[in-house]
């Protein structure tokens, strides 16, 4: 009986201490998978480009409306024929998801492969700088895609195109519901000359789409980042217009802006200031 206490004991401290060891190697794994995803997101992204007259793609194809799985289509369901799986759009850290297939559709046009996804799309985990590069605006009150050609983007090794996302938040401020297509950015003013400037070149904020009206200063709100998520040990992953992929912090995020409900804040530093282009 003792010698079966100490083997019992041997296995509960080696349980202990190899434990910690277990946790970590399975978040450095999927920040290793989100990286990947990230990166096929942007080949996607580039080859969509190169079939398009380099424009970015449009968020989806019936801005404003409501979510019509037969007729719309999303951003990232114009990827998908770039892209092998739908997984990408799937981060492994993603521990609020919903389970799977729970915002599936069947087949609900026929011969439309990609149909199906729409409503799976609305909560990748990648969300999209929107604003800046496919930003939406109601023209003669209808809501019209604009989205940006890649040599607009002055700055692509800095420019935020994706990050991780969040769609929501529970009571207790856990994640829930999955990742957000969209997400937004701190700021928007600039001061150029003396002169203020708005950055998403529009005058009235109801003058363009808004998935949320910038960032929120409760830190149980799904917007606190502008619906972006430090799915990976407290920092994101975040793709840049050129590829590039990068492990950044909240400070990060915001480095450059001062960041304010209702995109009071402005942007100070343009040169540290991640989501412009």
């Amino acid at each position: 009986m003792t010698e079966l206490m100490v083997v019992v004991g041997i296995i509960l401290i080696l349980a202990a201490l190899l434990f910690p060891v277990f946790v970590t190697a399975k978040a450095a794994a999927a920040k290793s998978v989100c990286v990947s995803n990230l990166h096929q997101a942007s080949v996607a992204m580039q080859a969509y480009l190169n079939d398009y007259d380099d424009h970015f793609t449009p968020v989806n194809y019936e801005p404003g409306q409501p979510p019509d799985p037969t007729s719309d289509r999303t951003w990232v369901q114009l990827l998908l024929p770039y892209i092998r799986s739908f997984d990408i759009f799937r981060d492994p850290a993603d521990t609020g998801r919903a389970p799977a297939g729970s915002s599936f559709n069947e087949d609900l046009v026929p011969s439309d492969t990609y149909a199906r996804y729409y409503m799976a799309s609305l909560k990748s985990d990648i969300g999209y700088n929107y604003i800046y590069l496919s930003p939406i605006y109601l023209e003669n009150k209808e809501w019209v895609a604009m989205p940006v050609d890649s040599s607009d983007v002055t700055e692509p090794s800095r420019t935020l195109m994706y990050i991780d996302s969040v769609w929501a938040r529970d009571s207790k401020g856990s994640p829930q519901g999955g990742g957000n297509w969209l997400v937004v950015p701190p700021c928007r003013l600039e001061v150029e000359s003396g002169a203020v400037v708005d950055t998403f070149q529009v005058a009235p904020a109801d003058d363009f789409f808004a998935a949320a009206n910038g960032w929120s200063g409760d830190s149980s709100s799904p917007v606190i980042y502008g619906h972006a998520w430090p799915w990976h040990s407290n920092r994101f992953n975040v793709a840049r217009v050129d590829g590039s992929i990068k492990s950044i912090t909240p400070s990060d995020l915001s480095s450059g802006c001062q960041v304010q409900p209702q995109w009071q804040g402005y942007i100070v530093d343009p040169s540290s200031y991640i989501w412009a282009r």
